[in-house]
């Protein structure tokens, strides 16, 4: 039984050295593959995340000390690479947001106020 629990901690290096490897590729331009990459990192971040649920308080004592400062080295890794994935996809959204608005400009340029035309007083 005990074995098995020590697999499942093996299991957890090797999920989390696949995320490591899928965070540090950039996110593609294209649509599409960026979906397809989302998904398997957030399929591989389900399947860490069940075999550390599973995991015995027993197995983590007879864990070597390396195999536990390889996964903690592995995760700090995985949690930069995600954060590093998340801020690229808020640029994209507020570059979105900003050529929507643009757009918006050019497609009734007559929405927004202008000069032309009016008049000012220059007496008191």
């Amino acid at each position: 039984m005990k074995e098995s629990k020590l697999g499942t901690f093996l299991e957890l290096i090797q999920v989390t050295e696949l995320l490591v490897h899928k965070v540090r590729n950039p996110l593609s331009d294209d649509v599409d593959a960026r979906e397809s990459q989302i998904a398997e990192m957030e399929k591989l971040l389900k399947e860490r995340e069940l075999l550390i649920a599973n995991l015995d308080h027993d197995v983590k004592d007879q864990v070597s000390i390396e195999r536990k400062q390889q996964l903690m080295q592995l995760s700090q890794e995985m949690e930069l690479g995600l954060e590093r994935n998340r801020d690229q996809i808020k640029r994209n959204i507020n570059q979105m947001k900003q050529k929507k608005k643009l757009n918006r400009k050019y497609d009734n340029p007559y929405t927004a106020p202008t000069q032309e035309g009016i008049f000012f007083d220059k007496r008191e």
